[in-house]
């Protein structure tokens, strides 16, 4: 069970924070250009899909599993949008027209399949039992 990398939500990183070892070192180090427990990568699911109440975190050799496209990607060139969540230097939504840009928006679906069941690992909550 050689475990190369984690999967969390966000909501387990505070808990994270405060884990230290025997010496007072911590055991989650926040980087600056990636994020490490135990030495190995960790990512946080940020988009709001991660259930907390099914798993705290996922370790795995991810090397053992199988990621495909399930669909087509699909594209779409933008021309004529404008971006309301990018700012454009004055404060005011990017124009892609204005600024004579182009944009993309893709979509695609993937799907993902374990194929060694005993290189994942899963930190579930705690339950109680009535």
């Amino acid at each position: 069970r050689d475990i190369n990398g984690f999967v969390a939500g966000i909501g387990f990183k505070n808990s994270l924070r405060k884990l230290r070892d025997a010496n007072g070192n911590q055991l989650y180090v926040q980087g600056v250009d990636n994020d490490t427990l135990y030495s190995h990568p960790i990512e946080f699911a940020r988009n709001g899909t991660w259930e907390d109440d099914k798993a705290l975190c996922i370790g795995a050799n991810w090397s053992y599993s199988i990621v495909g496209i399930r669909d087509n990607i699909e594209y779409t060139i933008l021309t004529e949008a404008t971006l309301q969540n990018t700012l454009d230097a004055d404060g005011k939504p990017l124009s892609l027209a204005e600024q004579d840009m182009v944009g993309i928006k893709a979509t695609m679906r993937l799907g993902f399949l374990p194929v060694k069941e005993e290189a994942f690992a899963i930190l579930a909550p705690q339950t109680t039992t009535p």
